[in-house]
């Protein structure tokens, strides 16, 4: 019969590659800096369930209440928690907060700066599940300066469009805040933990960025274009600024 060398050298012979599943050649050469990982993003997309038979685009009532329970338990824990910025001291607290009738809008409520000025908020928020788009932004901000206006204008979402810290710069004496909202708040009421310093609602600082042209080494080459971070421009809910950080 045949030995097991004599079939090692037969397919040595005629394979044209031999795959090694559990004994890889190590190549010393290479220095390993990551395991694997997996990169995940919200939806932008609606899903309907498939025992949904509602599919003309109207909201059920049992929809219906289910949105308004999900906006209730945010404003409870807007209420509570507050907005912080990336300074540890700087979190805005709400005098009052009570929900609003509007389109865009979700909730109204004022708080008071550290010069003890009363300033004037209106709130947005972003869908349960998706993103929050540049549209969205500026809708709320064409309610927000009417009649009366607000000063501030922050726009809750889990996760935010790439386009949407460009729409927040537009709308002049209203400050526009995109506020990303801890994913613990997906989970409920029931599950979230109960604390109050937790950071639940956040307000991140926008780079501070200048572009210039410069002339390359070589006059034979073209011009280069040079990216520089400045710093970093933060909120301050405290005085109601924007406040511009160096990068030290």
């Amino acid at each position: 019969g045949i030995t097991r060398e004599d079939i090692d050298a037969a397919i040595a012979r005629h394979a044209d590659t031999e795959t090694l599943y559990d004994q890889p050649y190590p190549d010393r050469k290479r220095v390993r800096v990551s395991g694997p990982f997996t990169v995940e993003s919200l939806s932008p997309h609606r899903v309907l369930p498939a025992a949904d038979d509602n599919f003309d685009g109207t909201v059920t009532e049992q929809e219906a209440r289910k949105q308004q329970d999900f906006a209730q338990m945010i404003l409870n824990n807007l209420r509570k928690a507050g907005v912080q910025n990336t300074v540890r001291n700087e979190r805005m607290k709400f005098d009052t907060l009570d929900p609003l009738a509007g389109r865009w809008l979700h909730a109204a409520g004022e708080y008071t700066d550290a010069d003890s000025k009363v300033r004037r908020v209106a709130i947005s928020l972003g869908p349960e599940h998706g993103t929050v788009g540049p549209n969205q932004v500026k809708e709320a901000a064409k309610e927000a300066v009417q009649g009366v206006g607000y000063d501030v204008l922050i726009v809750c979402g889990f996760a935010f469009d790439p386009h949407v810290s460009e729409e927040a710069k537009r709308y002049g004496d209203l400050t526009v805040l995109p506020t990303k909202m801890n994913p613990d708040l997906a989970m409920g009421d029931e599950l979230l933990k109960k604390t109050g310093a937790g950071n639940l609602f956040m307000v991140f600082g926008e780079p501070d960025v200048e572009i210039r042209e410069v002339d390359a080494e070589d006059p034979s080459e073209p011009k280069r274009l040079v990216v520089e971070i400045k710093g970093v421009d933060v909120y301050d809910p405290t005085t109601g600024a924007i406040r511009t950080s160096s990068t030290e």
